[in-house]
């Protein structure tokens, strides 16, 4: 899984690059340094590991019918919070965008 953060992560900041170039303002940062050794099966860990709930589109509202993607017999689905960022991962990208803008200089309002 690290082989593929780096790749992407890679082929985002050549991307970015390459944009840059042309003369878009765009910046890079690399997520997977603030979550170096928070993921899955870190602790803590910033992402969600296997989220599952009983019926729905995989968010669970109360009063869905069972999605066509619940795999169990009591129609327990898979959530769209699965291997995604939980509450300290979401403050995670909010430092890590707070670091990125004022190293290139973005002012406050």
């Amino acid at each position: 899984m690290a082989g593929l953060v780096q790749e992407l992560s890679r082929r985002q900041q050549a991307l970015t690059e390459e944009l840059r170039a042309t003369g878009i303002p765009v910046f890079f940062a690399r997520p997977d340094i603030e979550f170096y050794q928070s993921v899955i099966c870190d602790n803590p860990s910033y992402i969600n590991a296997l989220v599952t709930g009983p019926k729905g589109e995989g968010d669970f509202h109360q009063g869905d019918e069972p999605s066509p993607l619940c795999v169990w017999e009591n129609h327990v689905c898979i959530s769209r919070e699965s291997f995604h960022p939980n509450s300290d991962g979401t403050s995670a990208y909010a430092r890590l965008l707070r670091t990125t803008l004022d190293n290139i200089g973005y002012a406050r309002s």
